[in-house]
């Protein structure tokens, strides 16, 4: 087979693979070990597919196809193409667990603040407590370890570490980096996702959903909309408002008849007790024994 014959099969074959997936993704794979990528495949066989293929294979593969065609702007650097047939958030979240903490080399940038915390190490007194120090990590020694004396932060985003700083926080066990799958763009439901379309924080999301059902039961229920969640709510505040009505007017029937017996009981114990003032005389046996 020539070298032609054997790219067009290869092209027709992720084709192939696009056409029988509901879901289609591109993926970095830059700082990712062979180990690590097997160790990927075999946590994620039979949920997702993974195909690594030169980046000009890739862009071809996905021509033709109306709305895919458009993710081949995110092919860069070393890329594979993934299928599946999962939900794309779900698939984005399974993606981000199967990474794996990773120390950072000499020169690396760090993709995100390095705080080392406060507490005890696994060191005894020697000459680490000096290395920590001059890498500005405040440390002493208690109870026959070495402990951090405060939390401190050692690198800010985007800075790159030192080969010291990097020994240090290998000693430390601060792995900073993440390696995995790096989704950069996904296909799914007839859309084109992007990396920030699928960030979700779960807890906010899951706040503002309860707010919006709250928001959405109250306006019903002001607006006394008939829906079968409202409509139990709605009746018993309308079989309050009836008899607060029926109260306030004096009518009689049997819902307010307690109330309205109750309500005359008290207007003749404050009108007797009124009358009491201006002396015992002014009622008569049956009215004193009543305030008695």
């Amino acid at each position: 087979m020539s070298g032609l014959e054997w790219k067009i099969k290869e092209v027709e074959g992720l084709k192939n693979d696009i056409r029988n997936h509901k879901v289609v993704g591109l993926v970095g794979l830059e700082g990712l070990p062979s180990k690590q990528l097997q160790e990927m495949r075999n946590r994620l066989r039979g949920k997702v597919k993974i195909k690594m293929r030169k980046n000009n294979l890739i862009r071809r593969s996905l021509e033709g196809f109306d709305g895919i065609e458009e993710m081949s702007k995110k092919i860069s650097g070393q890329t594979a193409l993934i299928f599946s047939d999962m939900d794309v958030f779900k698939l984005f979240k399974l993606l981000e667990s199967s990474k794996s903490k990773a120390p950072l080399k000499p020169g690396d940038r760090t993709p995100k603040d390095v705080v080392v915390k406060k507490g005890s190490t696994q060191f005894k007194p020697g000459p680490i407590v000096g290395e920590l120090q001059r890498s500005g990590i405040p440390s002493g020694i208690e109870g026959g370890k070495v402990v951090i004396r405060e939390d401190k932060v050692v690198l800010r985003e985007g800075e790159a570490v030192s080969p010291k700083l990097s020994e240090v926080l290998n000693l430390l066990e601060v792995y900073p980096k993440e390696i995995g799958l790096d989704l950069k763009t996904i296909f799914g439901d007839e859309r084109i996702f992007d990396r920030l379309d699928l960030t979700i924080d779960i807890e906010e999301y899951e706040e503002n959903l309860l707010d919006a059902v709250k928001n959405a039961y109250n306006l019903a229920f002001n607006v006394a909309y008939p829906s079968p969640e409202i409509l139990p709510n709605l009746i018993g505040k309308a079989v309050q408002d009836a008899r607060n009505l029926a109260f306030n007017a004096n009518i009689y029937e049997k819902g307010t008849m307690d109330l309205l017996i109750g309500k005359a009981y008290s207007q003749v114990i404050f009108l007797a007790t009124k009358i009491l003032g201006v002396g015992r005389d002014a009622l008569d046996e049956d009215t004193m024994n009543l305030l008695n």
